[in-house]
């Protein structure tokens, strides 16, 4: 029950902060990681002027403007400071940037990284900060980032030959944000339509004894534009049960799919990696689909979510109405009803969606 409020409350999330705010670029990013880069471990080395005086000057913003979401706290670590400085800036409009060609992350995306690092530092029960070590334990669930961590862990541990100095490093907030902008995939996530693809992928082949068919597999890729390289190769030859390949299939097809329009709506990446992990909390049975006692609590909650909405359009009923409570439904269904959460929570009036 706990993950599937998570996965709801996401979906709200991701509206929330995406209508209203560009997010965090790099520019901004490494100007605060800059001002708190002496002061990871202190508390009150960076005094609240400082910190007024560089969120105006990088965002534009005046100090009065963030005091309603944001405190600061004299007597709490700089790194804690910094933590929600962050939550807060990433959600503020109309920020300044003097470079639009930089990279960046959405509000949500800050949102989504920032809160697997708060998990790490809960579990060391430390004050917002991670060590090099303590860094590589973080997105177990996310094979891609999780293995690209555990190679920056490599580098900076052997960086310049000094270990004693690398087993000292600290990753406060603000340089994870960067570790994550710099390895984060590409790809852009996928449209319903996309989606699509992968749930027909899924019916045609449920049945097989294992896997699914290859070159079925390598087509939906392809029509998605994306190059098939060896890795993907080994992938869609993989033996592995039918819903279980098709979770690895679609998290591999929104790391590389750029075939989305300006306009058209899609489930971000991050948005598809936190609705899979939610999947994978839901399905106790670990086979890659939902059985229906596994999913009862989800479709009650989703309706419910829906009928709030102004426009529940036929498409969001007919979707919700595959999980029937007779049959069993894979990643690609599931998906599918997240998608138009989204988009409906978008016309639910505020005090709805809490």
């Amino acid at each position: 029950m706990h993950n599937f409020k998570i996965a709801l409350t996401v979906c709200v999330v991701c509206f929330i902060t995406s209508a209203w705010s560009v997010g965090l670029n790099s520019d901004q990013l490494n100007r605060l990681n800059n001002l708190f880069e002496n002061h990871k471990t202190s508390t009150g080395g960076v005094s609240e002027k400082q910190i007024a005086g560089v969120v105006k000057e990088t965002f534009g913003i005046e100090w009065e403007q963030i005091l309603d979401d944001f405190s600061y706290v004299s007597d709490e670590p700089d790194s804690t400071n910094l933590y929600f400085l962050l939550t807060t800036l990433a959600q503020q409009e109309n920020k300044k940037s003097d470079d639009i060609e930089v990279k960046w992350l959405t509000p949500f995306e800050v949102d989504f990284f920032l809160k697997e690092f708060d998990t790490c530092v809960e579990s060391h029960d430390q004050p917002e900060y991670l060590t090099l070590e303590q860094l590589s334990e973080t997105f177990k669930y996310w094979k891609t980032i999780h293995f690209a961590l555990d190679q920056k862990f490599k580098k900076l541990k052997t960086g310049n030959g000094d270990n004693s100095k690398q087993d000292n490093h600290i990753v406060n907030a603000a340089e994870f944000l960067l570790i994550m902008l710099e390895m984060k995939p590409d790809g852009r996530g996928l449209t319903l339509a996309q989606i699509g693809k992968f749930a027909d992928l899924y019916e045609t082949h449920k049945r097989a004894a294992v896997g699914i068919n290859p070159f079925a597999s390598r087509k939906v890729f392809e029509e998605l534009g994306i190059t098939i390289n060896s890795e993907l190769q080994l992938l869609f030859e993989s033996a592995q049960p039918a819903g279980i390949l098709l979770i690895e299939l679609i998290l591999a097809a929104a790391e590389l799919n750029k075939d989305v329009g300006e306009e058209s709506p899609v489930l971000s990446l991050c948005e598809v990696v936190t609705a899979i992990r939610e999947f994978v909390g839901l399905d106790l049975s670990n086979d890659g689909v939902l059985m229906p006692k596994e999913y009862a609590n989800y479709v009650e909650k989703a309706k419910q979510i829906l009928i709030r909405s102004t426009n529940p359009t036929e498409n969001a009923r007919r979707y919700l109405m595959k999980f029937d409570g007779i049959n069993n439904r894979n990643v690609a269904d599931y998906m599918q009803v997240v998608f138009f959460i989204v988009e409906h929570t978008k016309h639910c009036p505020y005090d709805a969606k809490h």
